[in-house]
């Protein structure tokens, strides 16, 4: 129920019936760190800890603090290959990739990075999922003026 909780109050979606607000955010990102607190506290493995590190860096991506979404991001890559889940691992690399981009709209290495990612990720399955979900963060969070 927490990752849900979380998942639904994330802006990057573009959903475009949601008005999400500043007090969906802070819910959201309290519901994301008792998600990683379960996590942990349950034993769940690696790739719920992957999980609950993407939906914790993705809420810190909406509110644009760039080292908290890097840090939490880095560890949703980490237990991503610990769980050989490479798919969610590549996802979270586009999204450390896309955090840079947006801390810094002329960074090229993020930029080149991404589309490099997006290329890797397109042939798995669920790739072309995960490619449009980065594209449609990546759009939310440039017309929201996160740059």
């Amino acid at each position: 129920l927490t990752y849900n909780l979380a998942s639904y109050t994330w802006p990057g979606w573009d959903e475009p019936k949601l008005s999400i607000n500043a007090a969906h955010l802070a819910m959201g990102l309290s519901a994301a760190k008792a998600n990683l607190r379960l996590a942990h506290e349950l034993e769940k493995g690696d790739l719920p800890l992957s999980r609950a590190h993407w939906v914790i860096g993705a809420h810190y991506l909406a509110i644009a603090d760039w080292p908290a979404a890097i840090q939490n991001f880095t560890a949703a890559v980490e237990h991503a290959q610990k769980a050989d889940a490479t798919a969610d691992a590549l996802l979270s690399q586009g999204y450390i990739a896309l955090t840079e981009i947006l801390g810094a709209p002329t960074n090229a290495d993020a930029q080149q990075r991404l589309a490099d990612l997006k290329s890797q990720l397109v042939v798995l399955e669920y790739g072309v999922f995960f490619v449009q979900q980065l594209d449609s963060a990546l759009a939310v969070f440039k017309a929201a003026g996160a740059t």
